[in-house]
């Protein structure tokens, strides 16, 4: 998918670059970026992703999405800058379509609570299970796919992205993307 075609799910405010490059994958971790990556330079509450730039288009990102304004000439950047109002929304609109909008394909049920949470995943799973159902669980302890464990959970609420890219793993049948 190209990053043209990615930023049709997000409101830009502007690009410096170009859009025609082809994206194969999503990052907003700057150690995990691999070559052909979008990266999300988040704000966070221990460290700002706009200092981990650098690093993310050295390991190979294509494209950066920030809330900053594109570095200014004469400095020289390899890759497309994207400005926007909100990182996090953009990357939850973009990982969507990138994903091909993996929630669409799936009956969710959402479960909240200060207790019981687990137990009550577990029991929904029981249930979709013995009703021939393909059950799913995004967890705070693990994500499982039909029982079997895919993955630890790593957060107890996963940011946007790793959660739209679970919900792909599991529409998949668990096999993991990038």
């Amino acid at each position: 998918m190209t990053l043209a075609e990615l930023l049709r799910a997000a409101s830009t405010r502007r690009v410096a670059g170009p859009v025609d490059v082809q994206i194969g994958g999503l990052r907003h971790d700057s150690r995990e970026v691999v070559v052909g990556d979008l990266f999300f330079a988040l704000p966070g509450a221990k460290t700002d992703g706009n200092r981990h730039v650098r690093q993310a288009l050295e390991n190979g990102a294509v494209a950066v999405v920030s809330e900053l304004e594109p570095p200014p000439p004469p400095a020289t950047m390899k890759g497309t800058w994207i400005q926007v109002d909100d990182v996090a929304e953009a990357m939850a609109g973009v990982s969507d379509l990138f994903f091909n909008r993996p929630s669409s394909a799936m009956t969710m049920v959402g479960v909240t609570g200060t207790n019981g949470k687990t137990t009550t995943s577990y029991l929904l799973e029981a249930i979709v299970k013995a009703a021939g159902g393909r059950p799913a669980v995004a967890g705070t302890i693990e994500n499982r796919l039909n029982g079997e464990r895919l993955e630890k959970a790593i957060n107890t609420t996963p940011i946007s992205l790793s959660l739209t890219r679970l919900l792909a793993r599991f529409r998949d049948g668990g096999r993991a993307t990038r």
